[in-house]
This record gives structure tokens, sequence and C-alpha cells, in this order.
């Protein structure tokens, strides 16, 4: 019995250290792009908080699993530096619209969005997110293989509405011109 239990221990081990390799993938991601394209505006969307929340319901989302989803991925639109899509378009008259555009990369690797939503009405809240990439490995339908997984590692709302954050690749910084006051001033690893 005891060997038994040794031999589980020893596989449980050599499945973890095969599934998560922790690695962090470059090349097109470092420029926001998978699969040629810009990263979809609904992945990006389902890692904000809701706003009648207070802590977000979703911490990653598998990009492959994501891109190639007929539920999930909606068609995006690419516009002075913008990419957005509109949610709800199939099922309301009035679909709201999301904008995200990447601001830039960390040299540690955290990539800074600054995106607006309005849910089809009057409200617009506009923030930014922190994101970062791993690659690592899930087994789906009976096989290994590698994921990226597009993960949040902080947010950031802008309750005055402006719209006015800069990133100079250490620093993200934000402003109300009506409010000298009013300042976002976070350093980014």
């Amino acid at each position: 019995m005891e060997m038994g239990r040794m031999r589980l221990l020893i596989l449980a081990i050599l499945i973890a250290s095969d599934c998560a390799t922790g690695s962090t993938p470059s090349g097109e991601l470092r420029e926001f792009k998978f699969k040629d394209k810009p990263i979809s505006a609904a992945a990006v969307h389902a890692l904000l908080t809701e706003w009648s929340d207070l802590l977000p319901a979703f911490a990653a989302v598998d990009l492959e699993g994501f891109t190639d989803s007929e539920v999930h991925n909606q068609k995006c639109e690419e516009s002075g530096g913008w990419t957005s899509y509109k949610p709800g378009e199939d099922q309301y008259p009035m679909p709201g619209l999301f904008q995200y555009r990447h601001l830039g990369v960390s040299k540690d690797g955290v990539h800074v969005l600054e995106w607006f939503d309005n849910g089809g009405g009057s409200l617009t809240i506009y923030g930014a997110l922190l994101v970062r990439f791993e690659e690592d490995r899930v087994f789906d339908s009976g096989e290994w293989r590698s994921r990226i997984r597009m993960l949040s590692v902080g947010e950031v709302c802008d309750p005055d509405k402006t719209g006015t954050f800069k990133f100079d690749g250490r620093r993200l910084t934000g402003r109300n011109p009506l409010n000298a006051s009013y300042r976002i001033d976070l350093e980014i690893d």
C-alpha cells in the first residue's frame, strides 16, 4: 500500500512539472499580437472587473482557446491605434463599445493597456489594465498542448473619465485636467 502511494506521488509530481513551465513567451506577444492580429478586445474585456463587483471574476484567458472560440471571441475592429468590439451586438439594438490600446510593456513583461467601456448607454468608464503572458501546458482533447495565458496583474479605474494615461516603460501616470490634485502615479516592474 505504501509503495502505491509513493508511485501516485511521483506520477503527480511528474505531471505537475510537465504542465507548469511558467516560462514567458516573447515575439509577437511583445507587440500585443496573437496569430498576427491584435489580441481580441473581447479577451481584454473579459479580464476587467465588472462595474458592480469589487474583485475580478476572471484572472486569466487562454489566448488560443479564446481566439478560436465561436462563443467568446467577437469581431474586432482597429482604428487609430485602438482595438474595439461591440459587446452584445447580436442581442441589443444599441450595443455597447469596448476599446483598448496598448501603451507599452515594462522590462519585466507587464503590458499596460488603456481602455474605455460603454455599455450602450450614457455611462463610459475609462481605466488601465496590467497584464502579462505565461506559457504552460494543458491536457486537452486527449493530448498535451502548449497554452499561452494572458493574466491580469492589476487594473486602475479612472473615475473622472479623462482617459489621460501615459506609460514610459516604468511608470503609469494619469491626471484629471479639471482637478490638478487627482493623479495616478504607479511604478510597474
